[in-house]
């Protein structure tokens, strides 16, 4: 029981590393798209980034400068 315990803290956290306050800086960027706006945005299923997560990344996490997605 310990050891699943154990695994759990360390799964976990290595799931979650987009931060609530990137997709707040998507939907001030963006207000229009606030209403559809999700993890979905920058992510396919987990922490991978989808295209649209690529381009902000790159763009130093600059939602202006990534533009919105599509």
């Amino acid at each position: 029981m310990k050891v699943l315990i154990a695994l759990a803290f360390i799964a976990v956290p290595s799931l979650a590393f987009a931060k609530p306050a990137d997709l707040k800086v998507y939907k001030e960027a963006f207000p229009d798209k606030a209403a559809s706006a999700s993890c979905k945005t920058c992510h396919t299923k987990g922490k991978e980034l989808n295209d649209y997560g690529k381009k902000y990344l790159e763009a130093g996490k600059d939602a202006k400068k990534a533009g919105p997605a599509e």
